[in-house]
């Protein structure tokens, strides 16, 4: 876990002011963030067409929702 001091007031000089933050989850964030924009250059060639999550312009529920359309065709 990542504790970064923060300041809390104008008072800069004075140590009562500084508070403890965690910050593991805005790491993690920018992490995931710059992972995703490097990925998302060489992704769209290797993926196939059948993959449809993590790729831009698809969605996981796609697929879920095609599916659904058709079973809910054929009972009517």
């Amino acid at each position: 876990m990542s504790l970064f001091l923060l300041h809390k007031m104008l008072l800069w000089r004075a140590d009562i002011y500084w508070m403890p933050i965690s910050l593991v989850e805005s790491i993690y964030k920018i992490f995931s963030k710059v992972l995703f924009i490097r990925l998302k250059k060489v992704l769209d060639e290797p993926v196939s067409t059948s993959q449809n999550a993590f790729v831009e312009g698809r969605h996981i529920l796609d697929v879920t929702l095609v599916a659904n359309e058709v079973r809910d065709s054929r009972r009517n």
